[in-house]
């Protein structure tokens, strides 16, 4: 592993430098009308100008000349991509390469670290969460009941594994107390908004289970962990939804069925090594003592994806009644006796064509989800805005 280690440092400087030397060649080589070769080289002839460079149209010329004249293009790419993922930990879209190869998401590590671009001020955090608290009383009001999850994201989980570099900033540089998570929760404790925070378990879950928490090649967490979670959650907002008939989701099992989720990040690298090629997370074998006869209405995200994969496995075998889970404004499931239902939205699509009010109006238990650090999040300022308003119209 050390040998090839070094392998993946030095030889895309080799082949990077070899392919450069057969560019200069090429130059040199091949001019318009050489008929004894069989490419057919075109110099550049575009024009070179400071008002090309800064409105970059000079740049896409070049890019477009050099593709179709330079036959290592590609090769010398995953070469770059290899030197800045291998030497500077850098992947491509917006992901870096920490220690034994795990994958973060470089906005939630610029997160974490407090190097985001602009802090949000405590005051928006408590308006958010004054909000959240009206829309819970109106809905308890209206025989409802809420609550919101709170979910980690990777690198709050294994921090461990950033690189070198990012763990001096760690140990030295950050004020956690000030972190997104610690004020988001901070305001939901002060204006009494039901709520539980996974967190806790999710890191005793890292050191005593024997499957991993999140996923290596990206940043959301394994179906298995998600399933195993789902019982420490209704236990926990069980005091809190006094009524709800939760059900029990019992992992009994890893099946040998591979989950790809995540994997398609490793796609984007385009480097020479493709790290964690062999890795694989498989799926929980999951049963279901009872269906619970509540119906849920759950807004949330990605995460919040694979809890509806941890409640649902097919007509027989699911953990409630009616489980509809919007994801954002973009994507609508319902998981039911009749199967699955999915309907896409598009940016120009309303709350009124999605059917908010009418899904919270046909289910008894609401479900906000979001990842804590990632802090206020404008789709959900726009769910529970929507919803006030639409509830204080309809009570006038």
């Amino acid at each position: 592993m050390k040998l090839k280690g070094i392998y993946e440092k030095i030889l895309p400087f080799g082949i990077l430098g070899a392919l450069c030397f057969l560019f200069l060649a090429s130059l040199i080589r091949f001019r318009p009308g050489n008929g004894s070769s069989d490419l057919k080289f075109t110099p550049y002839t575009g024009e070179i100008g400071v008002k090309g460079i800064l409105n970059g149209s000079f740049q896409e010329e070049w890019g477009k000349w050099f593709t179709n004249n330079f036959y290592g293009q590609s090769m010398a790419v995953s070469c770059r991509n290899q030197i800045k993922y291998s030497l500077f930990h850098d992947g491509s879209g917006g992901w870096i390469c920490g220690k034994d190869r795990y994958l973060f998401s470089a906005s939630q590590v610029e997160r974490y670290l407090g190097r985001h671009e602009e802090e949000v001020a405590t005051e928006e955090y408590e308006k958010f969460a004054s909000n959240v608290s009206q829309l819970q009383t109106s809905l308890e009001s209206a025989g409802k009941k809420f609550v919101y999850i709170l979910t980690p994201n990777k690198v709050e989980i294994y921090p461990e594994y950033l690189p070198w570099y990012e763990q001096i900033i760690v140990r030295y540089g950050v004020d956690r107390k000030r972190s997104a998570h610690v004020r988001l929760v901070e305001a939901f404790d002060k204006y009494g908004v039901h709520y539980y925070d996974t967190t806790e378990d999710i890191l005793r879950m890292k050191e005593e289970a024997d499957f991993d928490a999140f996923a290596k090649t990206g940043h959301h967490w394994t179906f298995t962990a998600c399933a195993a979670e789902m019982n420490a959650i209704f236990s926990g907002i069980g005091p809190m939804t006094a009524g709800i008939d939760y059900p029990q989701i019992n992992v009994v099992g890893i099946s040998d069925e591979v989950c790809h989720y995540d994997l398609d990040i490793l796609n984007t690298q385009n480097v020479l090594y493709k790290h964690n090629q062999d890795v694989r997370y498989q799926s929980p074998v999951i049963e279901y003592p009872k269906i619970s006869d509540t119906n849920v209405y759950w807004f949330g995200t990605s995460y919040g994806a694979l809890f509806t994969i941890a409640m649902y496995q097919g007509v027989e075998e699911r953990a409630f009644d009616s489980l509809t889970f919007q994801q954002y404004f973009t994507g609508l499931f319902t998981f039911n006796e009749e199967g699955l239902l999915a309907k896409d939205f598009t940016a120009e699509d309303t709350p009124e064509d999605i059917g908010v009010m009418e899904h919270i109006r046909d289910n008894d238990l609401i479900v906000m989800e979001q990842q804590a650090d990632s802090g206020i999040y404008p789709t959900h300022v726009k769910f529970v805005d929507y919803v006030n308003q639409a509830l204080l119209k309809a009570n006038q």
